[in-house]
Formats: structure tokens, sequence, C-alpha cells
């Protein structure tokens, strides 16, 4: 986790005043949905739609659109 961690870090550091949502999720983090909190990851997806679905929460997107 320190790993993930450091790189995070270091997406927000290389995107400065246009940050980016970063997401976590999957296998590596099954049963473990508050770890991104403490990795400082904008949020957690359990499966590639839950990601989706988050993924455009994130950047404002609707449903819809």
């Amino acid at each position: 986790l320190r790993t993930m961690e450091q790189l995070i870090r270091g997406v927000r550091q290389a995107t400065g005043d246009k940050p980016v949502p970063v997401l976590v999720g999957g296998n590596a983090f099954s049963g473990q949905a508050d770890v991104a909190k403490q990795i400082d990851a904008d949020g957690f997806a359990p499966d590639i739609q839950g990601a989706v679905v988050r993924g455009r929460e994130l950047v404002g997107l609707s449903e819809g659109a």
C-alpha cells in the first residue's frame, strides 16, 4: 500500500492545478474499501462497472450524459 500511496501522491504533484480523480479497487482492495481513504484516493469501486459509475460521479457526469 505504501507504493500505491506514493503513486497517488506523484499523480497529485504531476497534475498540479489540474487535479485528476484517482480511483482504486478490484481484487487488490477486496473487502477493504476504507483503505482508499487511507492512501488518499478519491474513490473506491469493487469492479469495473462500479468504477465507471464512481468515475462519472467524480467528474460530474450524470448517468444520462
